[in-house]
């Protein structure tokens, strides 16, 4: 006579179907949640950036030590304007 093997024990595939019910989900609203949180800096860098320039004009760019952080600042301020223009637009 031969044995079958229980139907209530659980397979490896089932226990990979029941977490990945539960991870990927989560996994998805922390990405989401992360790059909600990364824009809105972004957004509001890029708002707030721009004030740093004053005392640059200040300095007259006088030493090139001046123009690497204005420049550093400008590709920054670039960066966050491109990254923060979709900031509360979902």
């Amino acid at each position: 006579m031969q044995t079958s093997m229980s139907t209530n024990t659980p397979l490896s595939t089932d226990r990979r179907t029941v977490a990945d019910g539960v991870l990927i989900p989560f996994v998805s609203y922390v990405r989401t949640a992360v790059t909600r949180l990364l824009r809105a800096v972004a957004f509001w860098l890029a708002v707030f950036l721009p004030l740093c320039y004053v005392p640059l004009l200040v300095f007259a760019f006088d030493t090139p030590a001046v123009r690497e952080l204005a420049a550093s600042l400008i590709g920054l301020n670039a960066l966050a304007l491109v990254f923060g223009h979709a900031h509360r637009r979902d």
